[in-house]
């Protein structure tokens, strides 16, 4: 007798091996998709995490050097300082300034433009300054992700160091 198997791969045998390859690449695809979402996520949370970390300690190390808190310019977004700290030539007293400029938190030295101290990948959400008392000042600040939607508050108060 004679045996008529046929070598080859058949119709139904095709239809079954190219399903279960799209279920697998579907998977590994969506697995991918679903890391760099999160890996973009993470860097945004990261990113927010830094500003507000750079503004904490920028406007901390400011305060706690200053002098006093110049009361003329200072408002609820605006805080302004009188400091030893970077004097212009022939002066004996400078000012400093703490705002938002372009939705970024800014620092001033007298006379000069202002320096950015947020990076241009967040943005202010919001910023309060309190004064309490005569050398406590509690800032309140929000900032948010511009590309993602990742944010973070903090809060934190300072005391100018007077040594009198």
């Amino acid at each position: 007798m004679k045996n008529n198997l046929k070598k080859g791969v058949s119709f139904v045998e095709m239809l079954v091996y190219l399903s279960v390859l799209a279920i697998v690449l579907i998977v590994v695809v969506s697995f991918l998709i679903w890391m760099n979402k999160a890996s973009f996520k993470t860097r945004a949370q990261r990113e927010v995490f830094e500003d507000v970390l750079v503004a904490l300690r920028k406007i901390g190390y400011e305060l706690r050097e200053a002098e006093a808190v110049y009361w003329p310019t200072t408002f609820s977004d605006q805080l302004s300082l009188a400091s030893f700290h970077y004097l212009p030539s022939a002066e004996t007293l400078t000012y400093l300034d703490f705002s938002i400029c372009e939705q970024r938190i800014c620092f001033k030295k007298e006379s000069q433009e202002p320096i950015f101290i947020t990076s241009p990948k967040t943005k202010v959400q919001y910023l309060r300054f309190d004064v309490l008392g005569v050398d406590s000042v509690r800032m309140s600040l929000s900032l948010e992700h511009v590309l993602a939607d990742e944010f973070l508050s903090a809060t934190s108060t300072f005391s100018l160091r007077n040594y009198e």
